[in-house]
């Protein structure tokens, strides 16, 4: 329950448009690396293998950081959750002009049916709701409109039996000269 309020709340703010945080220039792969250690010991208890493949080099992208741990912890938490056994790859890339993000999964996948409304506020795959794993249904929808608030784009590769692939992408911070 106090998931789901959380959650609630976290999607009220982002829809209503206000900030989670200061929108500032931030390296990319300082915060993915900090914000995913907590889930290699999940992913561990779950004999589940999750790598990180970032580059050495900084990452700037204007965002804020409260946001950018919502897109990054959605995803990955949804991939361990929906995984039951196998991986989780988590990897950053520079693909000019965009901040690169990839969270694959060898998880369940979603069911073509369903791929059309997967970000929809409430909305659960059917082989989600089948498997009774808990879910509230709001964090992909609160990920979209976070990606999209930032001049993003957010893809997803899927099929049912056969693992996830979300690719976030991010507009690069340009230097003024």
């Amino acid at each position: 329950l106090l998931t789901l309020v959380v959650d609630i709340l976290h999607l009220s703010q982002i829809k209503e448009g206000r900030p989670l945080g200061d929108i500032d220039v931030h390296d990319l792969v300082t915060k993915t690396r900090s914000d995913s250690k907590p889930y290699l010991e999940e992913a561990t208890a779950k004999g589940l293998s999750l790598s990180l493949d970032l580059p050495a080099s900084p990452m700037r992208v204007r965002i804020d950081l409260q946001a950018y741990h919502l897109i990054l912890s959605n995803l990955i938490s949804n991939a361990i959750k929906y995984t039951p056994s196998g991986s989780v790859q988590v990897v950053l890339r520079r693909q000019e002009p965009w901040a690169v993000l990839r969270v694959r999964d060898t998880g369940i996948g979603i069911p073509e049916a369903d791929i059309s409304r997967i970000f929809v506020e409430f909305y659960r795959a059917s082989n989600a709701r089948r498997s009774q794993i808990p879910g509230t249904g709001v964090g992909l929808t609160g990920v979209k409109a976070l990606v999209e608030r930032f001049d993003g784009e957010l893809e997803l590769v899927t099929g049912e039996n056969q693992g996830s692939e979300f690719t976030v992408r991010l507009p690069l911070f340009k230097e003024e000269a």
